[in-house]
């Protein structure tokens, strides 16, 4: 038991050490580079941040707005923001097309973290969401086993829409209809 439970852990640690972080500032850098991997080459969106990922990195997102959709597809990823109350994902503006995942924050088959963001569909608490964009949650789970932590979630017709979330230490296996969630661990 001892020699299964060594083995996994050196597993998770070479797991750590190989995962490449990616970083995105609100106005990335004055030499934006792919794939983004110093705060002095970062990004100005988390999608491009995410699209130059591969499977096991984290994406490092620095204090400040972000006006976009974010979609991770059939990856484990960590998205790290430098806190709720600084860097926040707001859909306010966005229109919505078919094609268009159903939430702000969506993880189709993936696996990760999401933590340190306020997501709010709305600019501010007297808008309305279903208005804005059309449809959705703040954040929406199809097939992934996503840890939300240190994060707020508000503003959208849904807050968390999902098979499986984990919030905290809290597991749901159904859809959040509350109008704000605040983690804290």
């Amino acid at each position: 038991m001892l020699s299964t439970w060594i083995v996994l852990l050196a597993a998770y640690a070479i797991r750590i050490a190989s995962a490449d972080t990616h970083y995105v500032a609100p106005q990335g850098s004055s030499t934006p580079q792919y794939p983004y991997d110093t705060p002095d080459s970062a990004a100005n969106s988390i999608q491009v941040a995410i699209d130059a990922a591969e499977d096991g990195d984290v994406v490092r997102v620095f204090a400040g707005t972000y006006y976009e959709r974010v979609r991770v597809e059939a990856m484990r990823l960590d998205i790290i923001g430098d806190g709720a109350d600084v860097t926040v994902i707001n859909g306010y503006g966005l229109t919505h097309a078919p094609s268009d995942p159903a939430g702000l924050v969506s993880f189709n088959a993936a696996e990760g973290k999401l933590e340190g963001f306020t997501v709010k569909l709305m600019d501010n608490e007297d808008d309305n969401a279903v208005t804005l964009l059309g449809v959705g949650g703040g954040v929406y789970l199809c097939d992934s086993p996503i840890v939300v932590n240190r994060c707020e979630i508000w503003g959208n017709p849904a807050a968390i829409v999902s098979t499986r979330v984990i919030i905290g230490l809290i597991e749901f296996d159904h859809a959040i209809d509350n109008q704000r969630i605040r983690t804290i661990t």
